[in-house]
């Protein structure tokens, strides 16, 4: 699937979760026959995720940045968690917390260990 077929669809026909994860599979295969995505691309692919308003959607991706050659820049990470936040449910934050933790090439929001402790509490 060339880029712009990519950026196309994800444009105009990601509307729902099955859409997203159907795109994840065809991004897991385009990557699978040794191509990459520039950054923007995937920082894209990433925020649609937000766009849906289900942050969980893209975790699966962060949790294996490095391998996927997907490195999001801090703006989008800091997006992820505010969006996070607006929900109020710690599960998805503990989850976030989860899947970036220990990701040393991943750039986490600063104020992310300390948000994890004090909604634990």
């Amino acid at each position: 699937m060339p880029r712009r077929n990519f950026e196309d669809i994800l444009q105009h026909h990601v509307r729902t979760d099955e859409d997203y994860n159907a795109m994840k599979i065809a991004f897991y295969n385009y990557l699978g026959h040794r191509n990459t995505f520039p950054q923007t691309s995937t920082d894209d692919f990433l925020s649609k995720a937000l766009t849906l308003h289900k942050p969980a959607l893209a975790f699966e991706l962060i949790g294996n940045h490095a391998e996927l050659l997907i490195h999001p820049n801090a703006k989008l990470m800091r997006s992820f968690l505010a969006v996070i936040l607006e929900t109020k449910d710690y599960s998805q934050l503990k989850a976030f917390f989860e899947v970036t933790k220990g990701r040393y090439m991943l750039q986490r929001p600063a104020n992310l260990n300390r948000l994890v402790i004090e909604q634990a509490h």
